[in-house]
């Protein structure tokens, strides 16, 4: 799905936007490091129990 203003991942996921700047003009897109940390930790438990049983 393709929306104006946001990334082509949608507008939920690791891409954050934030406003900056004079009246919160100014356009930032930040990286969600944390809830790609998440997600990876997540799925290394599940490759780890899929191994186990």
């Amino acid at each position: 799905m393709v929306r104006p203003g946001y990334p082509t991942g949608g507008a939920t996921g690791p891409l954050v936007k934030d406003y900056r700047g004079k009246n919160a003009e100014r356009e930032i897109w930040k990286f969600d490091a944390a809830l790609v940390a998440w997600f990876n930790g997540t799925l290394i438990q599940a490759a780890i129990w899929s191994v186990l049983f």
